[in-house]
């Protein structure tokens, strides 16, 4: 398996299994008021619990001596990861709507031609954030920003732009 291959499945089990593993033991604990987590309060230990499974993907990239590529991208998600949950301390965020940007703007810096088609992507996902009520449309842009700038400053810093 190559570098890069090994990257993305590191990247890709340790991202998305475990908080889907936590999120869901929790939900059927009780400790979330529903499946949104409408309540900001009840969404620090995910943060938390985000933040580390970054942490450790990153520390797990480093021995592996994965691209760098994928060492950025995880130092972008801890970074939209910590300056949301501080966000989420006193305002609603759309973290949904910070997800679909950060792939937006991936896409837009690597292959531009798919990075409209993901902008237009993100934008009907932050409608139907909107649309279902559980953001107000500032929440969507605001997520939406943060995450773009943050993917972009993240890679220029690493050099990869």
């Amino acid at each position: 398996m190559t570098a890069g291959c090994t990257g993305a499945a590191v990247c890709a089990l340790l991202q998305v299994v475990p908080p889907t593993i936590f999120f869901t033991v929790r939900l059927r604990q009780g400790a979330y008021s529903d499946e949104d987590i409408s309540q900001r309060h009840q969404r620090n230990e995910l943060y938390i619990f985000g933040f580390l499974t970054v942490v450790v993907g990153i520390a797990v990239l480093a021995v592996l001596d994965a691209p760098r590529i994928f060492i950025a991208l995880l130092a972008s998600a801890a970074l939209i990861n910590v300056l949301c949950w501080l966000v989420n301390l006193f305002w609603k965020i759309s973290v949904h709507s910070a997800s679909m940007g950060s792939c937006a703007t991936l896409s837009t810096i690597f292959a531009p031609p798919f990075g409209a088609f993901m902008w237009l992507c993100a934008i009907v996902l932050s409608w139907a954030r909107v649309r279902t009520r559980n953001h107000s449309p500032l929440q969507v842009v605001a997520g939406m920003a943060l995450a773009s700038l943050c993917v972009w400053g993240t890679l220029k810093i690493f050099g990869l732009i």
